[in-house]
């Protein structure tokens, strides 16, 4: 569970340089963190909201669906 902190930490801590960047920190957050899928308490509708705008305004075609 370190190693994990640690990574989460690391990648909050790296600026992103892309739309790809921030859709894959926010993707990060939603996997270790919603409690449960598709969470329906706050503020994981809204992560999932900004993700998807995202891969919309980005075109992520290829981005892993969560």
């Amino acid at each position: 569970m370190d190693i994990a902190k640690e990574l989460a930490d690391a990648l909050a801590a790296t600026p992103a340089s892309s739309v790809e960047g921030v859709a894959a920190k926010l993707h990060a957050v939603l996997r270790e963190g919603e409690w449960c899928e598709n969470c329906p308490e706050f503020p994981w509708p809204q992560v999932r909201s900004a993700l998807i705008d995202l891969i919309r305004i980005g075109r992520l075609d290829s981005f892993p669906e969560f």
